[in-house]
């Protein structure tokens, strides 16, 4: 590809990035409050609706995502030579763009705060007299009252989607272990549900340790959801990956919310979206440290495809 096909290719992306960009602004508005992204149904209070400098702030990154990600699939690790094959499945922006678009929306929609409804408060109190007559703590076990969401549309869909994307293209499933002798397809199909099981199942088990440790409610089912469905679009080693890099932001932020606010509740979601962008770009630099073979040398030769800063 010569210097003015990529460009074209950066800034197309780019503008695309920047299209879908409006959409994930509007859908953070509308989504958590159960209407429809292209209704024109207006909002009850618009001053909670579309501030310029968040809907500025989405479009932006959301195009500088896009277009970071096509360097980095169609350029970076595109054919190094003529006519031979990329490093890296262009498929793969199949997955990463949309990925990227959803975790900027469940990021956004996690940092605004929901309060119950009527109907939730009457309910949530019900619970609480029931919990207190059975003698158990309900501070322990139900979370604040005011509280960060992961809207279910998002998790729910790439958990569907999952399955077919690694049935027409198992290529975006690169780092796979060839569990079973039975081709590509059936081994990338096995690689969601692996991915799927042990992003969902380590995440709930944070969620009961913390909420042993910290006597309160520590992890949402939106975390675990949302865990799930990155374990099942990107497989199993990635998500182990995210699992121990994501409280390393989570713990960042914490100390520096707690100085600030001296609010203890944190929003998981961005943390996760740090760790995913960062595995996207890296995961071949630890599937190679992490090899069986145990021979780790941080060259070209050792990767299965090139990465920033740290390849040629």
């Amino acid at each position: 590809m010569n210097h003015l096909g990529r460009v074209a290719f950066l800034v197309g992306s780019s503008l695309l990035g920047v299209g879908v960009g409006s959409l994930v602004n509007r859908a953070i508005v509308r989504i958590p409050r159960n209407i429809p992204i292209f209704s024109r149904i207006p909002l009850a209070n618009s001053a909670d609706g579309y501030s310029s400098k968040r809907s500025l702030l989405v479009v932006g990154l959301t195009g500088i995502l896009y277009g970071i990600f096509c360097w980095y699939v169609l350029i970076l690790n595109g054919p190094q030579e003529v006519e031979a094959p990329p490093l890296l499945s262009p498929f793969c922006l199949l997955v990463y763009w949309p990925l990227l678009a959803a975790l900027i929306l469940v990021s956004f929609v996690d940092m605004q705060d929901y309060e119950e409804t009527e109907e939730e408060k009457a309910r949530t109190q019900q619970l609480r007299q029931e919990l207190e007559e059975a003698g158990i703590d309900a501070d322990m076990e139900m979370g604040p009252v005011v509280y960060g969401i992961i809207p279910n549309e998002v998790t729910y869909t790439g958990l569907i989607l999952a399955v077919p994307l690694a049935l027409f293209f198992p290529e975006t499933h690169w780092n796979l272990s060839w569990i079973l002798p039975l081709g590509l397809r059936f081994n990338a199909v096995l690689d969601v549900f692996l991915g799927a099981l042990t992003g969902g199942a380590l995440t709930w088990a944070l969620g009961i340790w913390g909420k042993l440790l910290f006597k309160k409610a520590a992890m949402g089912l939106g975390d675990v959801k949302l865990m799930a469905m990155l374990g099942a679009l990107l497989g199993w080693k990635a998500i182990l990956l995210i699992f121990f890099l994501a409280p390393l932001f989570g713990t960042l932020f914490g100390i520096v919310q707690i100085l600030r606010s001296g609010e203890h509740y944190l929003r998981y979601a961005p943390c996760i979206a740090l760790a995913v962008f960062l595995v996207l770009l890296y995961e071949p630099v630890a599937t190679a440290y992490f090899d069986v073979t145990n021979e780790f040398a941080l060259n070209a030769a050792s990767l299965h495809h090139r990465v920033p800063f740290l390849s040629p």
